[in-house]
């Protein structure tokens, strides 16, 4: 950083008289320039004019930025750039889960989720970057009628973090599935805190923030970091519900299937009933496929006569 006081110029400097020697160098800065050198920090590009500290200052010039409208509700937020001179408006990704079984996506859909015991994946990496996923784990919470989420696994950097929601309502975090850490902790990228009766595992490297209070959880990502690459029962982080509905392999379905194509995120569970498979190939449907043309059995049929020339 230049720590010089230069004698600033926001005009073009004139010309040097011509005296046979070369233009001085900014000697008196810290660290010192050369003449014509163009440097920039302070959201100001500078450039040495010379005579010991004289400078040319340009400030930098940011974009005309507009308010984004977000698909889930929520305002946008002001963003800065790299080097904190600029902004963007961005609408950020929140996936939350209520009590009730209802989910809400990144961008906004509502769904009842699946009525089992079994596990899910909420989000994953499209194109892994970050090794980074969110597993519900669900439970039967009372005779085999109401399910409740007992917890949830954060994957990140090859490590995981699991949140165990009790029965008694105590949550417990696991590292690695062995060692139980208490709040608060930092380990292997994971940091763990609880603010208001909430329970929360950050990963600053790649700014996420999950949340665990009773029964309930949130999962909040950065728009800038997982833009278009998460998949899951949580949606795609798009700022649009065109995509929040969609099966493992990729393929979309309208925005009231959400609890049909839940079901293909099912990771599967040997040790619980029911969670050995996601859904049956027939039953991957929102709307049913139209039922085929009958097969001929009379070959000497005018109709059947027709439909083998087709």
């Amino acid at each position: 950083m230049t720590t010089a006081k230069p004698a600033v110029s926001t005009a073009p400097s004139p010309a040097p008289p011509t005296t046979g020697k070369p233009p001085t160098d900014c000697t008196e800065l810290v660290p010192t320039r050369v003449a014509g050198e163009t440097w920039t920090e302070n959201c100001n590009t500078y450039t040495c004019i010379g005579n010991g500290k004289e400078v040319s200052v340009i400030p930098k010039s940011c974009a005309d930025v507009v308010e984004t409208p977000c698909a889930s509700g929520k305002k946008a937020t002001k963003v800065l750039d790299a080097d904190g001179c600029c902004f963007q408006w961005q609408c950020g990704c929140s996936c939350i889960s209520t009590e009730n079984s209802q989910m809400k996506t990144f961008d906004g859909v509502i769904f009842d989720y699946p009525g089992n015991p079994c596990s899910y994946i909420l989000v994953q990496e499209i194109n892994s970057v970050y090794d980074f996923s969110v597993e519900m784990n669900n439970y039967y919470c009372d005779a085999r009628t109401t399910i409740c989420s007992g917890g949830l696994t954060v994957n990140f950097g090859g490590n995981s973090m699991k949140a165990m929601i009790l029965s008694s309502g105590e949550t417990r975090f696991q590292k690695n599935h062995e060692e139980i850490l208490k709040m608060p902790f930092n380990e292997d990228g994971f940091v763990g805190f609880t603010k208001n009766n909430a329970h929360y595992i950050n990963i600053p490297e790649i700014k996420a923030s999950i949340m665990v209070m009773g029964k309930s959880f949130s999962i909040d990502l950065p728009y800038a970091v997982f833009n278009g690459n998460t998949e899951g029962l949580c949606g795609t982080c798009t700022n649009s519900t065109a995509e929040d509905c969609m099966w493992r392999d990729g393929s979309v379905e309208n925005d009231d299937c959400c609890a049909n194509t839940a079901m293909d995120w099912l990771i599967p569970d040997a040790t619980k009933a029911g969670c050995l498979l996601a859904l049956p190939e027939e039953s991957r449907f929102c709307v049913p496929p139209p039922t085929p043309p009958p097969s001929c059995t009379q070959p000497e049929g005018q109709y059947c006569e027709m439909i083998r020339n087709e």
